[in-house]
């Protein structure tokens, strides 16, 4: 797979010099644990979770491998009881195209997890496409950049009298470098204000302080959302989507909440 998997257990301390001599000492031992990927390596930093983790599948060729992490939590019920349960997470961890990723995965194999990384609208219309093929970044179905996929539909846009919204960004709460694309079409859907990973619904920004509004972008949630011509992004092949395509992200989920799809 020509990549490395980095683990990292024990608390974690960082020392801070300040100008005046003085020193401070803070713990930056993540909460649970987390995973991350850097420069080719991922990163799985255990802190104090004593969190185990296993490879469950690898494909060398296709340089992806399923990584299961396995932590004890503790369940506290309504009356106040607490017990002690197993919890397995699996992350897929691999290379696309120009960069490797990180995803948080279900499934038993390499193959289940992309599978399971497609929305249903996704494998539905794969219904006929041939097994070897499914995978494939473009198949006869619909085309795949990175965490996007996009599906044939000029018969679902009118032709007259909608907005076209063009170099249009394509991202996800915290999800990096967006996705550009040439021309974009949206309906429904509901307004959200985006800053960094904090995204908040419509009526909490109107209520927020001037002061406290700034930095924040006013994004549409949820919308479907339909584009065509080029769709562009640093770490992956520019494609080109001739007429209108649906355009859906993939299932993955982090920390536990759905993410939602933000144009």
């Amino acid at each position: 797979m020509k990549a490395d998997i980095q683990i990292k257990t024990g608390p974690r301390m960082e020392t801070i010099n300040r100008r005046n001599s003085r020193r401070t000492v803070r713990n930056r031992t993540p909460e649970g644990y987390t995973v991350n990927v850097r420069n080719g390596r991922f990163i799985f930093d255990l802190g104090t979770s004593g969190a185990k983790v296993t490879v469950q599948d690898a494909d060398a060729a296709d340089r992806h491998v399923l990584v299961n992490v396995q932590t004890e939590i503790t369940i506290t019920t309504r009356n106040g009881d607490s017990r002690k349960e197993i919890q397995n997470e699996k992350w897929l961890c691999g290379h696309d195209e120009r960069d490797w990723f990180v995803s948080g995965a279900t499934g038993i194999t390499i193959w289940e997890a992309k599978q399971n990384l497609k929305p249903a609208q996704v494998q539905a219309v794969e219904g006929a496409v041939p097994k070897k093929k499914v995978q494939k970044r473009k198949n006869s179905a619909r085309i795949r950049q990175g965490e996007w996929f996009f599906i044939p539909a000029n018969d679902e846009v009118p032709t007259q009298n909608i907005i076209i919204h063009n170099d249009e960004p394509m991202s996800r709460p915290g999800g990096g470098k967006p996705h550009i694309v040439e021309e974009v079409v949206r309906f429904g859907g509901r307004v959200v204000w985006a800053k960094g990973t904090s995204v908040i619904e419509d009526k909490d920004f109107l209520n927020l302080e001037t002061s406290k509004q700034r930095g924040y972008v006013r994004r549409q949630a949820d919308a479907n959302v339909y584009g065509r011509g080029y769709v562009k992004h640093p770490d992956h092949e520019t494609i080109l989507l001739e007429g209108w395509h649906k355009i859906l992200m993939n299932t993955e989920k982090r920390n536990g909440k759905t993410l939602i799809f933000l144009d």
